[in-house]
Formats: structure tokens, C-alpha cells, sequence
């Protein structure tokens, strides 16, 4: 493999990266501000009519951390841990919220319907986790950042700089 096509291949999972973590957090950011506004009732009174345990802390959580998360995927920040996190999430909000909804469609298309969105979420944060935040992210500037600030750490003295 060429030294182009390497750099082209990075280039394209970078762009895929940027675009699943603009479409995952533009999903969750606003899914999040809705469970939050109002002090949360909707989203206690919803978590708790699916049997969630506590959802008077439970539905608070989830909707700070899709708030917060999906601000953070939006800019590329701790993109990995989301993605895992949210990956749990769709694997509980699918069997828990969703499947019911399925169950009582009166066709497959309808069925897959009312799971689609979740289905969909779970695969592109599991391919986040694989494929990282990229290298339009804030993870990539602060591991720069982090790097450079390491190597000018470790740079030898000026033997010719006569203060030493």
C-alpha cells in the first residue's frame, strides 16, 4: 500500500468518523434537551410507566447524558466513551421502549419501524467506537496538543546557551 492511498484511506475514515458523530450527536442534543426541560417530569413519568427503576434518577441521567454527549460528539470530545455509553443505552432503550412498540404494529414494516432509529444509533456508535472521533475532533487537537507538549518536555538542552 502506497503512502497516498494510506492518506486517502485515513482521509476517508476521518470523514466517516465526522459524520457519524455529527449524525448521532444531532440525534441525541436535542433528544437530551427534551428529557431535561421542565425539571425532567415528561421524561421521570415516561421512565417510569417502561418499569424503569428509579427513574427519578434514572431519567435525569440519561438526559444529561444524551444532552451533554451529543454536544460533546458534535465537537469530537471523548468521542470512544460516548459511543460506548450510548451503544448501552440503545441496547437497554431497544428490548425496554421499543420492542412493545413493534410488537403491537400490525406489519413487519411497521414493526421495524418503531425500531429503526434505535437500530440504527446502536451500529453507528459501535462503528464510533471502533473508528475513534478522527481527525477533525477535539480528541485529535488534545492529543496534539498533549503530544507536542511531551516531545518539547523531553527536548535536550542548548549546550550553546551560555546560561546553562
Amino acid at each position: 500500500m502506497t503512502t497516498s492511498s494510506r492518506a486517502a484511506g485515513r482521509l476517508r475514515c476521518d470523514a466517516v468518523a465526522l459524520l457519524l458523530r455529527l449524525g448521532i450527536g444531532s440525534v441525541f442534543l436535542p433528544a437530551g434537551l427534551q428529557k431535561v426541560a421542565g425539571g425532567g417530569v415528561a421524561a421521570i413519568a415516561y421512565f417510569d410507566d417502561l418499569g424503569v427503576p428509579a427513574p427519578a434518577l434514572v431519567a435525569p441521567a440519561i438526559g444529561y447524558l444524551e444532552l451533554i454527549g451529543g454536544g460533546s460528539l458534535l465537537i469530537g470530545a471523548a468521542t470512544r466513551w460516548l459511543a460506548v455509553l450510548f451503544a448501552i443505552e440503545m441496547m437497554v432503550a431497544i428490548p425496554l421502549a421499543r420492542l412493545s412498540l413493534a410488537a403491537s404494529e400490525s406489519s413487519i414494516t411497521g414493526a421495524f419501524g418503531a425500531v429503526r432509529l434505535e437500530i440504527l444509533v446502536l451500529i453507528a456508535a459501535i462503528c464510533l467506537i471502533f473508528l475513534g472521533s478522527g481527525r477533525w475532533s477535539a480528541d485529535e487537537l488534545l492529543a496534539a496538543s498533549m503530544h507536542s507538549g511531551r516531545r518539547a518536555a523531553r527536548k535536550p538542552a542548548d549546550r550553546s546557551d551560555p546560561s546553562l
